[in-house]
C-alpha cells in the first residue's frame, strides 16, 4: 500500500471513530451524564483541552469545534470547558506553526501528501492571508504546521490565523451555548 493511501486510510479511520463517538454521545447522552462523577468531570475538562491542542497541532479533518458541541451535549460547565478548549486550540496552533517554521517543508511532506501541500501552497500564493483567515474561522481543516512551512510571517499568522481562530471558536461556542 502506498504511503499516501495508507495515510488516507488512517485519517478516515480516525475520522470515523470521532464521528461514531460523537453520534454515540448523543444517543447515550443521559447515560453518559449519570456516569460522570465530580473527579471525572475535572479530568474530562482538562483532557478536552489536551485533545483540542492535538487537534490543532496535527493536520487532520477533525476540529476542536466538535469538542465544543460534545461538551455542551454532556452538560459540562460551559464557560470553563469552552475556555479550555479554545486555549488548547490556541496553543496547538502556535506549536504547529513554529514546528512548520523551524523544520519547514520536510516535516510537512512526511505528514501531508505532496498534492495537498502544493494545492494549499498555490491557494496561499493566490489568495494570501485570506486562506489562513477562512481556514481559521471555520471548522474547515486548519493546518498551522503548513502555514509555518510556507514562510508566512509570524505577525501575519497571529493576525489572520491565531486571532481569527480564537474569534471563530468564541462565536461558535456562543452559538452552541444558546442551544
Amino acid at each position: 500500500m502506498k504511503k499516501n493511501t495508507r495515510n488516507g486510510v488512517i485519517e478516515m479511520i480516525i475520522l470515523l471513530a470521532f464521528v461514531t463517538l460523537f453520534i454515540l454521545s448523543f444517543i447515550y447522552q443521559e447515560n453518559l451524564k449519570s456516569l460522570i462523577s465530580k473527579e471525572m468531570l475535572v479530568y474530562g475538562i482538562i483532557t478536552l483541552s489536551a485533545i483540542s491542542f492535538l487537534l490543532d497541532l496535527i493536520p487532520q479533518y477533525v476540529t476542536p469545534h466538535l469538542l465544543i458541541i460534545q461538551s455542551k451535549v454532556l452538560g459540562l460547565p460551559t464557560a470553563l470547558t469552552f475556555s479550555l478548549i479554545i486555549a488548547g486550540a490556541f496553543l496547538g496552533s502556535i506549536v504547529g506553526f513554529e514546528i512548520g517554521k523551524k523544520y519547514g517543508v520536510k516535516v510537512v511532506k512526511k505528514i501531508y501528501d505532496k498534492k495537498g501541500y502544493n494545492d494549499l501552497k498555490q491557494k496561499v500564493k493566490k489568495y494570501g492571508k485570506w486562506v489562513i483567515a477562512i481556514a481559521a474561522i471555520t471548522p474547515l481543516p486548519y493546518v498551522p504546521i503548513i502555514f509555518g512551512s510556507l514562510n508566512i510571517e509570524r505577525e501575519e499568522f497571529w493576525k489572520y490565523g491565531i486571532s481569527m481562530r480564537i474569534l471563530g471558536m468564541i462565536i461558535f461556542a456562543i452559538v452552541v451555548g444558546f442551544f
